[in-house]
């Protein structure tokens, strides 16, 4: 019975862990900028820029077994055409995550 007990803890604290970045990501869509991703997370694995002005960054959070993959994406300016987050007027000129994705690896 212990055992039941203990593995369910350690199952819900993985999937805790793993759902953390979920919840910054969905409040920070139209917000945040890369200084501040990179405040919170720390730098990405990869980071790659596109020729339409977007940034891409890849962050991999890895519990063994588990793996998912986060990829964010940024664009330089007032990005509220593409979501429904309002944008602070101090930021428009700045790039600001626009949208998130994640998959497992």
């Amino acid at each position: 019975m212990a055992t039941k007990l203990i593995a369910i803890v350690v199952v819900g604290l993985i999937i805790g862990y793993l759902a953390l970045p979920s919840y910054y990501f969905t409040n920070a869509v139209g917000r945040e900028t890369p200084d501040g991703v990179r405040e919170h997370l720390g730098k990405p694995l990869q980071s790659i820029g596109d020729p339409t002005g977007r940034s891409i960054w890849i962050y991999k959070q890895v519990v063994p077994p588990l793996c998912v993959e986060y990829t964010l994406t940024f664009k330089r300016g007032n990005p509220s055409d593409e979501t429904a987050q309002p944008v602070l007027s101090d930021k428009a000129t700045l790039p600001v995550l626009i949208k998130w994705e994640w998959e497992w690896c």
